[in-house]
């Protein structure tokens, strides 16, 4: 917010009165239609500002304990990704606060508010290693296209995702919900998908359950069909495959379905059977798997800021 001399000169007058930043704001506004206490606060130097002025250059330690400050503030209120904690550096401070982000990944181990007592996100995940992994996969795929580096899962879907989880009944006696037996004709269906930041580019469905045989195929045949030069997958025992010679496969930390947008495309279609908004059978399946909204944002709020 940009002030005159004049609205800062009468801003002072009334904070030499009142002593109240709140004060002063409330009269900018009223004689100059404009005025927060925050830019009172800033302009009449009550508090210090973490922005050097312009023309006044800081050393990097003054810069690198204001980032560390912030990064702690954040931490506190809730656990938090290391993108999450990027983004709001860079919103803060411009592109250099968010420049190195090795520094950010070390001060939020070193501070280590990700496990407080109650949060239940990652009961068994170990975030250090999340970190580690997004910081490696990023190193090793920052010069390649941003769309040659796939995500794979794979997911079952049976009348079992009709179940409704809450109902109505009667005070005092049990309450009971009908499921519907004709739901996917009582069949139970597997599905893989291959998505990109473009979306899901590839999907297969079928009522045979995968083996770790079937599953190197499926890999093999679409590494060959679209070009991947990076597939990253969970560490299921059937995620092999033998024959990798222009793809390298990238497995994601144990219990990390949050670094998997896959997840997000399979609970998206789930979500839309249940609701019963489409009939399930496996041609609405694989039509959701297609159509599905997820893609550059879900991988970025994955954690994969580059992509």
């Amino acid at each position: 917010m940009v002030l005159s001399d004049e609205a800062i000169e009468f801003a002072k007058k009334v904070y030499e009165k009142n002593k109240s930043p709140t004060e002063a704001a409330r009269a900018l506004k009223e004689v100059y239609g404009r005025g927060s206490v925050a830019t009172v606060r800033r302009r009449l130097n009550l508090v210090r500002d973490p922005t050097p002025p312009a023309g006044v250059i800081r050393p990097a330690s003054t810069h690198k304990a204001t980032y560390k400050a912030f990064v702690r503030r954040l931490v506190e209120k809730k656990p938090m990704f290391l993108w999450e904690v990027r983004q709001k550096l860079i919103g803060r401070f411009g592109e250099d606060a968010g420049r190195d982000i090795s520094v950010i990944s070390r001060w939020m181990t070193e501070m280590d508010f990700t496990k407080r007592q109650g949060e239940t996100r990652w009961i068994k995940a170990d975030v250090a290693a999340q970190r580690s992994f997004i910081l490696g996969l990023h190193s090793c795929t920052s010069h390649l296209p941003p769309d040659s580096v796939y995500f794979m899962d794979e997911v079952h879907v049976d009348h079992r995702h009709t179940w409704r989880r809450g109902c109505w009944g009667l005070k005092g006696q049990r309450s009971f919900v009908s499921k519907d037996p004709s739901f996917l004709g009582g069949k139970t269906f597997s599905a893989v998908i291959f998505m990109n930041i473009k979306g899901v580019q590839l999907a297969y469905v079928t009522e045979e359950t995968y083996t770790g045989d079937r599953m190197s195929e499926l890999i093999f045949q679409a590494c060959k069909q679209l070009k991947i030069l990076v597939l990253v997958m969970d560490n299921a025992p059937i995620h092999v495959l033998e024959t990798a010679k222009t793809t390298k496969l990238v497995y994601l930390p144990p219990y990390s379905p949050v670094l998997n947008p896959c997840e997000l495309v399979f609970s998206w279609a789930k979500g839309m059977m249940s609701g019963r908004q489409l009939a399930g059978n496996k041609c609405t399946l694989m039509d959701l798997l297609y159509t599905s909204p997820h893609r550059r944002r879900t991988v970025l709020h994955c954690g994969y800021f580059w992509l």
